[in-house]
């Protein structure tokens, strides 16, 4: 299946869910705790069948509270770029939205950087799998589709 058709699928598959989904416990709140931990993001693997998306490098996404820390690795393990936000789930009706802000570099070329301003994504939680969609929100019509797919790791 291609991204666009997996992009989608998910913003179609959530709507007109929410009832069931709160019954099932998939509330913001349900949700933000099954994000708590580690996830991560390696070159050799990507979201379906779109080669395009795949990280270049291994990415890890630490969630602790309501803060992410997003540190990217080069070829060597060595630390490229490194970042933490803050953020809140919400939604768009019925789709589940995943917002970050305050965010700052802390590692990278671009070191101590910080910027107030907030991003959205679409996102999907499932088991040990955690997909972001960028580009389907309003105000992001122009914007590339890209799909992101962590997987939780053991730590």
């Amino acid at each position: 299946m291609s991204a666009i058709g997996l992009a989608l699928l998910m913003a179609a598959g959530c709507a007109g869910k929410s009832h069931h989904a709160e019954q099932n416990g998939r509330t913001a709140g349900g949700d933000a705790s099954q994000l708590q931990g580690t996830w991560e993001q390696r070159p050799e693997e990507g979201a379906g069948a779109a080669a395009a998306n795949t990280p270049k490098q291994r990415v890890v996404k630490q969630i602790r509270g309501d803060t992410e820390t997003v540190t990217t690795y080069g070829p060597n393990g060595q630390v490229v770029h490194a970042q933490t936000a803050r953020f809140r789930l919400s939604r768009s009706g019925d789709v589940p939205v995943y917002t970050f802000f305050d965010r700052r570099i802390t590692a990278g070329p671009e070191q101590g950087r910080a910027e107030d301003a907030s991003k959205s994504f679409v996102y999907r939680l499932r088991g040990d799998a955690f997909d972001e969609v960028w580009g389907l929100l309003p105000g992001q019509e122009q914007r590339e589709l890209v799909i992101k797919r962590w997987k939780r790791t053991g730590q």
